[in-house]
């Protein structure tokens, strides 16, 4: 139990901050456009705090990662963290996990060179794209290392993992960076930046719905990939995490269709936009929830906005625990096969000789 927890808050960490790092470059290119500039007084005040965000979320993930090196070396080796140090250099060099480790350093290295140009630079867009770019990157690195990888690289399942990483990253981040530091500088008890809010909350409702799509269809595959039945989903620990995991999606997709379909809409209506056309999603969601759709003061609304924001992301905080604790532990399906060929059980399979613990988890 120790073992595994020693394993789970560094990888939650990880999550996290890969999280914030991509929704902070996300909101910076996709949700705040450059006309914000002008039109908001304290816009520089608000890149300083999405840059003073992305340093501790790229400090935050350069430390994870030089202690799951040490982590997996002395595991791997069957030493202690000293006297596996001599180790290093081979684990790095002749196991697939040291590859694939080595790709994420050196991207966490371009991603730092570029944050601190970015103290220059801040209004670079291409520059803020190239980080967004090494963030998916650095992504890849963790899905090339999970349980997706058993299949081989390049595979359908690491493939489906690294979207299902990249989407849940694009949409969780976003809701993180947008209750932190977007939308506190710009729900105001005034009127002034209503117009701001709702460009924000329309493009980033538009980004989280394309990226909602993705999470689902990938979270479907790695259901039946590694889980397998929906027996195993109350039998075994890896499907009792997976179906709580499924619990907290089903909140917030709960919160983000109120938010989408009611306080969005709202907030355009308050600005004086039109209304979107209904679509087939739309139209059956409306009904739900056009009962509380009434006439509010924007205010009020953009406040409500957001409070379900900061609830969203607290979700997703509590979903990146459950994918910490999938990541360590062993798939059901492989569960079963290690039962019926009379292996042991052990809590982290190895796909080679040569690197017997390079298969920590699967990244959901």
């Amino acid at each position: 139990m120790t073992e595994t927890f020693i394993h789970i808050i560094p990888a939650w960490v990880e999550l996290i901050a890969l999280a914030f790092c991509t929704g902070a470059l996300v909101c910076r290119l996709l949700v705040l456009e450059p006309s914000h500039t002008a039109a908001i007084p304290y816009y520089k005040n608000l890149l300083v705090s999405m840059w003073r965000l992305l340093f501790v979320a790229l400090t935050a993930m350069t430390i994870v990662s030089i202690v799951d090196l040490l982590t997996r070396t002395a595991e791997m080796s069957g030493l202690t963290f000293r006297a596996s140090f001599p180790l290093l250099p081979t684990v790095i060099s002749k196991t697939h996990y040291g590859y694939f480790w080595l790709m994420g350093m050196v991207t966490l290295i371009l991603l730092w060179i570029a944050w601190c140009l970015s103290r220059r630079y801040r209004d670079s867009r291409k520059l803020s794209g190239f980080m967004l770019c090494l963030a998916a990157v650095f992504a890849f690195s963790l899905s090339a290392t999970g349980h997706a990888s058993d299949k081989g690289d390049f595979s359908v399942a690491e493939m489906t993992d690294w979207f299902h990483l990249i989407a849940a990253s694009v949409w969780g981040g976003g809701l993180m960076v947008l209750s932190t530091v977007v939308l506190p500088q710009l729900v105001k008890p005034d009127n002034r930046q209503k117009a701001i809010i709702a460009d924000v909350a329309g493009r980033f409702s538009r980004i989280a719905g394309i990226s909602v799509g993705v999470v689902i269809i990938t979270a479907s595959y790695n259901s039946w990939y590694f889980v397998g039945s929906l027996t195993e989903f109350g039998s075994t620990p890896y499907g009792l995490a997976a179906a709580v995991k499924i619990i907290l999606l089903c909140f917030l997709l709960f919160l983000g269709a109120f938010n989408r379909y009611i306080n969005v809409a709202l907030l355009q209506q308050w600005a004086g936009r039109h209304p979107e056309k209904r679509d087939f999603i739309s139209s059956p969601a409306l009904n739900i929830y056009g009962r509380l759709k009434q006439s509010r003061d924007g205010r009020l609304v953009a406040f409500r906005f957001l409070s379900c924001v900061t609830v969203e992301a607290l979700l997703i905080v509590s979903v990146l625990l459950f994918a910490a604790f999938l990541r360590h532990e062993v798939p059901s399906r492989h569960m079963a096969h290690q039962g019926h060929s009379g292996e042991g059980m052990s809590s982290h399979p190895s796909n080679d000789g040569n690197d017997g613990m390079q298969h920590h988890g699967h990244n959901h």
